[in-house]
């Protein structure tokens, strides 16, 4: 398969395993980044990032294939002003040839925000359609009917 902006980079294996590689070296440059007003390293965004990584080494899934759009979230969604219907998705620039349970994870994400220790991060969830408070409101649907809906949609058991 040869699509113009996505690529398998000529790694259709392990795409799990590289990815967690890239993870780890990208939270370790993140975590050394110095705080311009005190000049000591920011450090570790989550307390358990080892951990997650660990769990997500020992229990790897097997290879798919699929487009993985790369950044699959619901601010890059383009939707019907009068039904519930996605109509465009935005933002492909890091979309690659992977294992579609990529973009199932980054989309779900957004509901868990609330466990980093970053302050930024945990203030803007407060007004978030994912923090559990204000889904009813926002229409945004619980993960579980997400992960349900995903399963049923692409024909996997989750």
């Amino acid at each position: 398969m040869k699509l113009s902006n996505c690529s398998s980079n000529g790694k259709e294996r392990w795409f799990y395993a590289r990815h967690c590689a890239t993870w780890i070296r990208v939270e370790s440059q993140q975590a050394a980044v110095k705080d311009t007003n005190t000049g000591k390293p920011l450090g570790r965004a989550h307390e358990r990032y080892d951990e997650e990584v660990r769990y997500v080494k020992e229990n790897l899934p097997l290879d798919r294939h699929a487009i993985v759009h790369g950044d699959f979230k619901f601010d890059n969604l383009i939707h019907r002003p009068d039904e519930p219907r996605v109509i465009a998705i935005l933002d492909w620039e890091l979309s690659i040839i992977g294992h579609p349970l990529m973009d199932l994870v980054f989309c779900i994400s957004p509901f868990f925000t609330d466990y980093t220790k970053s302050r930024k991060l945990s203030l803007s969830f407060k007004d978030s359609p994912c923090k559990p408070d204000n889904r009813a409101k926002s229409g945004i649907p619980e993960p579980n009917e997400l992960l349900a809906r995903y399963a049923e949609i692409v024909e996997f058991d989750m």
